[in-house]
Order: C-alpha cells, then structure tokens, then sequence
C-alpha cells in the first residue's frame, strides 16, 4: 500500500511540475503567435493604405519575402498574391494560437486537478488511527493500583507501583483512541481491550474492557 501511494504521490508530483511548467511555456507561445497573427493582420490593412508609389515599394518587400516569382504578374495581381499570403499566414497563427492555448489550458486544468487531490496534501482515509496519543507517566486505577508508563510510539509497557499489587508487567499498543494489551505478574496473567479518552494528544483516562479504568496522577 506504501508503495501504490508512493508511487501516486511521484506522479501527481511530476504532473505538477512538468505541467504547470508546460502550461505556462504554451501560454506564452499562444500569446506570442496571436500578437504575431494581429500584426499580420494589420500589414495587410496597411498594405491597401498606402499611396501607390509607397505600395509599390512595400509590394517589392514582400514579394521577396514571400519568394514570389513576379515575372508576367501585373501589380494588381503581384498585390492580390502578396495579400492572400499574408491571409493564409494570419489564418495558420490564429489556429496555431488557438490549439496551443487549448493544450495550455487543458494543462493548467490538469495541474489544478494534481494539486486539488495530491496524496501529500489529502490525510489518508485512516488519519485519526495514526495520531498516537501520549500514554507516558504515573497513573491510578479504580482498583486501587497505580502504574508507570513508558511509551515508544504506538507500543507503550507498564510496570505496577508496589502496594496492593507487587509485581506486575504489561505490555500494550495504542492506536488512534483504541488501545490493547497484556499482563502478567503476581495476581496473574490477561488481556484486555480499551477505549482512550484523548485530550490535546494526551490520554487522560481508559476504559478497558473489563471494567478497570486507569487515569492520570500526573
């Protein structure tokens, strides 16, 4: 299960970094290929606006640059080539502008969507079994006994204070709220199941499933 979530964790991971990163890159290529597209656009109008001397000039640029073979081409037909290159250009920049922008947004989309429900950022189905209550110290019990706690963890070891009880060792887990454990010493041996009663992660009393509650001294 480690691995399985490991293994989600990694891949929500990379689809955060590389798309994000993507997502921004197309972006701004979007951008760059529609303020591209706007200027083609408007070369075109200011290719009609112009005088006619000035056109003719303009017109020899862009046919060079268009590679246009002008030979038995009048001006007006030179003129009409020239304006339907830089309307097809126009067009190939827009769809161009257009795609790229939809697989941007489709990547923005899809980082939100990693970001939204990343395993490191969502508490496991089980989170409330992993907080591990603070059991350690000197505690009392409605049958007259008290005990030391020790605690590493979820596991946690008890020894009885000697009284009416001389010896006794318990050993125990404690998980979420739910705690178990066994014992043996001068009054026998058991076991026994139990309900923690936690207070700002530290257990103040438990219940156990034959009838002894244990509570805090200290």
């Amino acid at each position: 299960m480690d691995g399985q979530q490991g293994i989600a964790m990694s891949a929500w991971g990379t689809i955060e970094l590389v798309g994000g990163g993507f997502a921004l890159a197309a972006f701004l290529i979007a951008a760059v290929l529609a303020a591209y597209r706007a200027r083609l656009s408007a070369m075109a109008k200011e290719l009609l606006a112009l005088p006619k001397d000035e056109r003719a000039r303009v017109l020899e640029v862009q046919r060079e640059f268009f590679h246009i073979d002008a030979s038995g081409l009048t001006r007006a037909q030179l003129e009409a080539i020239i304006l339907e290159q830089i309307r097809a250009r126009e067009r190939r920049f827009r769809m161009g502008a257009i795609l790229i922008g939809f697989s941007a947004l489709m990547l923005a989309l899809l980082t939100a969507y990693a970001l939204s429900i990343d395993p490191k950022r969502v508490p496991p189905e089980n989170a409330t079994a992993t907080v591990v209550g603070s059991l350690e110290g000197h505690w009392g019990s409605n049958i007259g006994v008290e005990y030391l706690i020790t605690q590493s963890g979820h596991d946690f070891i008890w020894d009885v204070v000697p009284g009416k009880i001389s010896m006794e060792k318990g050993r125990g887990k404690i998980v979420g709220s739910s705690v178990s454990a066994s014992w043996s010493g001068s009054n026998g041996a058991d076991t026994a199941s139990g309900e923690a009663v936690i207070v700002d992660g530290r257990v103040t009393m438990i219940r156990w499933s034959n009838g002894v509650v244990f509570h805090r001294i200290e």
